[in-house]
């Protein structure tokens, strides 16, 4: 994607490094943030073969940067892509892009609690975990670890604070991999 847009404006998803540079030369030219897909997404069953994609979005309340004092909020929400999950096609962004302003027609949420419910309902093994006892302690190791790295560089202003919406995906194993964060997300 643009490394300057937002909203899932300029998002494309490819399976050919080529592809990347393809179109014309100015989008070529742009700086991008590329990441690798992840090859084995934990999807939500919706019958009749139908698997969707979704992200993971964890509000995170940074205080101050020096001393780091960040607050996670204890629950999260899902945003569920509103098309099959099918890695053979990459046209159709609602099969792999979660974000609202793609999914708008879509709005497909669930809460951290009903994902709980779903996953004690459909993998076996899950009857004990809770998003406290099993995701959460996921999300404050990942966001501390980027806080920190990120600290060195953001300006730390006495008496204000910074609202970061962090996006995670979740594998096949339940293990949670950072996609992005973004600042002042929209609420």
């Amino acid at each position: 994607k643009p490394s300057f847009n937002s909203r899932g404006i300029g998002i494309f998803c490819f399976n050919n490094y080529a592809e990347l540079f393809q179109g014309n030369s100015r989008r070529a030219l742009q700086p991008k943030i590329v990441q690798k897909y992840i090859e084995r997404p934990f999807l939500l069953e919706y019958g009749n073969n139908d698997q969707r994609k979704f992200d993971i979005r964890q509000w995170v309340y940074v205080n101050s940067f020096d001393p780091l004092d960040a607050y996670v909020y204890k629950k999260a929400y899902l945003r569920i892509c509103g098309a099959h999950f099918d890695t053979r096609s990459f046209d159709d962004q609602a099969r792999h892009i979660s974000n609202y302003s793609v999914q708008k027609d879509n709005e497909l949420v669930m809460s951290s609690d009903d994902f709980i419910a779903y996953l004690r309902k459909h993998r076996p093994g899950c009857q004990d975990v809770t998003w406290e006892n099993f995701f959460l302690p996921q999300v404050d190791f990942i966001v501390q670890a980027t806080l920190r790295q990120a600290a060195e560089s953001i300006e730390n202003r006495e008496n204000s604070f910074e609202l970061f919406g962090f996006y995670f995906c979740l594998d096949k194993d339940l293990k949670l991999w950072l996609i992005e964060v973004n600042m002042s997300p929209a609420c």
